[in-house]
């Protein structure tokens, strides 16, 4: 087989990490392959962060009716060293980065890629949140206070077109594989370390995307379900938990 012609014909590539959820991550894939994702342009990959007996029962519940590759990471890895691997290893045009507890709605896939071919310039389109407890505040969505090291987010609110941004929300977001080969992609130093937690995984992305001359977009009218779940035997008080956390949002 050419392996440059299967590549080709992949379009999007969907980037899952999981780590001993298996309940939403059936719900996930449950929604994905309810979508109008094209199956036979697509690949799923799901990387599992040590634990696969808690999750290969639901990837072979699914396996034969979506494109999964499911990769299974040495143990000690974290979020971010999964979401680093699937960056390397995507084949499609669009890559989509979709947390195991993110829920999308039936016509995402055509909806996500009206707003990229609206402007090739769009590197990264994100979108909004119905997360229960996620309270707005103010109106300004996605823009980073470089005084305070943080992120107005306000992804929750509708918008009725896409508007440009400095930050999404990296629950559920996609970009474009030409803004990888310019360099805009995640701190690979930054999410190398072990036990990487996902806060603040997308910043880096997003500052590099526009540092290179892409728009990074937030979509306020696709609105994606995050069930915002707790990750079972990972306690977010420990010291290693937060030095991840302040070292992200540095």
């Amino acid at each position: 087989i050419d392996k440059k012609v299967v590549a080709s014909s992949i379009f999007w590539s969907i980037i899952i990490q999981t780590y001993r959820r298996q309940d939403v991550l059936e719900q996930c894939l449950a929604r994905i392959l309810a979508s109008d994702l094209p199956l036979d342009h697509s690949e799923i990959l799901v990387y599992d962060n040590g634990f696969p007996d808690t999750s290969d029962r639901i990837i072979q519940k699914f396996s034969e009716s979506l494109p999964i590759r499911y990769p299974i990471n040495s143990p000690g890895h974290g979020f971010g060293y999964s979401i680093l691997r699937g960056a390397r290893e995507a084949s499609g045009e669009l890559i989509v980065e979709l947390n195991d507890d993110a829920l999308i709605p039936p016509s995402f896939f055509e909806r996500l890629n009206s707003t990229f071919e609206a402007d090739p310039k769009s590197g990264i389109v994100g979108v909004r949140a119905i997360e229960r407890g996620y309270e707005a505040s103010g109106s300004d969505i996605g823009v980073i206070d470089v005084v305070n090291c943080d992120v107005l987010g306000n992804f929750c609110l509708a918008t009725d077109a896409p508007i440009d941004v400095e930050h999404v929300y990296g629950f559920c977001y996609g970009y474009r594989r030409n803004l990888l080969e310019s360099g805009g992609n995640h701190d690979s130093i930054l999410l190398s370390r072990d036990f990487s937690n996902g806060n603040r995984i997308e910043t880096d992305q997003c500052l590099s995307a526009r540092r290179v001359g892409y728009r990074v977009v937030y979509d306020g009218r696709i609105a994606v379900e995050h069930l915002a779940k707790p990750r079972t035997a990972i306690d977010e008080k420990t010291r290693r938990w937060r030095l991840n956390y302040t070292r992200n949002t540095l």
